[in-house]
């Protein structure tokens, strides 16, 4: 077993370093949501906001 074979994902994949705010790309929209990850930071900032 090599450590690719771990990912769910090909990580090997194209990965866009910016999405643009209006950028009409389905695609790059929805990898952005599927792999948003929330830190420890931005969950204080939620709880506070909430």
């Amino acid at each position: 077993m090599n450590i690719a074979e771990l990912f769910q994902k090909d990580i090997h994949r194209n990965i866009n370093g910016v999405i643009k705010v209006g950028q009409k790309d389905d695609e790059n929209i929805r990898q952005e949501l599927e792999e948003y990850v929330v830190t420890n930071e931005l969950d204080r900032h939620f709880r506070t906001f909430f």
